[in-house]
């Protein structure tokens, strides 16, 4: 898909959500979006069932309550990124650098559960290879 067209259903989209006349619901499913450039992108209650995004730029991307069920994810930018933590954004196929990067950021997470604590600890070797490690303080503490 190119840009131009892109950024009209982006477009279309925020009006959509804001309630505005001639708005309508960005509807990406089975859409070829390898490389695409989503970066900032408003993309809240999105459908990208199926869609390939592999290598997508979704930094800085809202995908709150967006519908990523059997989406291509691999390779995804996704800092700074709003992710769905829903039911439509799971069972999608990634790479371990999300997976790394998710457990760094729950790795942060403060809890006194014994059985997080253990597994906080189990993961932790896991979330230190992470890209935000350092940024999230991982590497400097000697234990979470």
């Amino acid at each position: 898909m190119k840009q131009k067209e892109l950024n009209e259903i982006l477009r279309l989209h925020e009006m959509w959500l804001n309630d505005k006349k001639g708005g309508k619901r960005a509807d990406f499913r089975q859409t070829d979006l390898r490389n695409a450039n989503l970066g900032g992108a408003l993309l809240r209650n999105a459908n990208l069932q199926y869609a390939d995004l592999q290598y997508a730029n979704l930094r800085n991307a809202n995908l709150l309550n967006s519908d990523l069920r059997n989406a291509d994810l691999q390779g995804v930018v996704w800092d700074f990124s709003c992710f769905p933590l829903w039911c439509g954004g799971s069972y999608f196929k990634t790479d371990v650098k999300l997976l790394r990067q998710l457990a760094a950021h729950m790795c942060t997470l403060e809890c006194d559960d014994d059985e997080w604590l253990a597994l906080k600890e189990a993961i932790l070797p896991f979330a230190k290879k992470s890209h935000r490690a350092e940024d999230l303080g991982l590497l400097d503490r000697e234990k979470l």
